[in-house]
């Protein structure tokens, strides 16, 4: 495990036995890992909104993922001013954030530049038959 997301998580996990952050509720690749997949993208970095999870943080804002006619999802560019290059700068932003708490993320969105308001929600509520042993 890398020592910075190390240092994000113990601390986490050692007072409540599990990792709790907000969570945007999106698959996102990284426009860096598309192009070297030899994908064209209209912007040189960002993360692509490739699906929303229903009832997350994403879809509950109106972001949007690849659509059915095969059209682009939303690029986010920026969160709060800080440039969005892979999951891990997304990561240490919301390190820095509550569940409940709004970030205004710079959306590429068919060829424009938007600002988003997003509620950041938790994980959604899993339901457990047995009692919880360790990490998952």
């Amino acid at each position: 495990m890398p020592v910075n997301i190390a240092k994000r998580v113990i601390p986490q996990i050692l007072q409540f036995g599990e990792v709790r952050r907000p969570k945007l509720g999106a698959s996102l690749p990284s426009i860096e890992q598309l192009k070297q997949q030899g994908y064209r993208v209209p912007v040189d970095a960002g993360l692509l909104v490739y699906q929303t999870q229903p009832g997350g943080s994403a879809e509950r804002a109106g972001l949007r993922g690849l659509g059915s006619d095969g059209s682009i999802g939303d690029i986010l560019l920026s969160a709060e001013g800080q440039k969005l290059n892979d999951l891990d700068d997304l990561y240490r932003l919301f390190d820095k954030k509550q569940i409940g708490d709004t970030v205004n993320f710079e959306v590429y969105r068919a060829g424009k530049t938007i600002t988003v308001p997003v509620k950041l929600l938790g994980s959604p509520a899993r339901t457990r038959t047995q009692p919880r042993r360790g990490v998952e």
